[in-house]
């Protein structure tokens, strides 16, 4: 049974700690600021005021929470790991050092784009070949930190996501 007196909120209706401060986590703002911060990035800048005039090596996107709780705005990926098994995010991490390294707005094209646009859509300009570092649960249940590479076109949502372990 709930009992509001386990579960303090402050006038404004946030969760408190027994002692009335703000010690509790709240998850779903994150993530939903995360989420408006990543969406205004994408619409609003231009590769171009990124990357300048020229195209660049690589640019870098803002860093991704993984929140612990996974719902249809986020969806725990399958991650592709080098023996062939599959692991997946740890929920509560960050997917961070987000770099796009090939594709829209870098130099490196895409080899095999046209084969992404024939398997998931959109335009071949607009693909992008990102990597980032990120914490996975392995087969065993342990957590590794892994750099992580992926496609992903003009919506969110990630392609073929890959661990790299040396």
């Amino acid at each position: 049974m709930f009992r509001g007196g386990d579960h303090p909120r402050d006038e404004s209706g946030k969760f408190t700690d027994k002692n009335g401060g703000q010690g509790a986590y709240d998850s779903r703002n994150d993530f939903a600021e995360q989420a408006k911060r990543v969406r205004s990035f994408r619409q609003n800048a231009s590769y171009e005021s990124i990357v300048g005039n020229e195209m660049a090596d690589s640019y870098s996107l803002p860093d991704e929470i993984i929140p612990r709780s996974l719902s249809a705005k986020w969806r725990n990926y399958d991650i592709s790991m080098p023996d062939g098994t599959v692991a997946h995010f740890a929920e509560g991490s960050k997917l961070q050092d987000i770099q796009v390294f090939a594709g829209k707005g870098t130099k490196m094209p895409i080899r095999d784009v046209e084969r992404l646009v024939r398997t998931y859509g959109g335009k071949a300009e607009d693909w992008m070949k990102v990597k980032g570092v990120g914490t996975i649960v392995m087969e065993n249940g342990e957590e590794e930190a892994v750099e992580l590479h992926w496609y992903q076109g003009a919506d969110p949502e990630k392609r073929e996501i890959k661990a790299k372990i040396k």
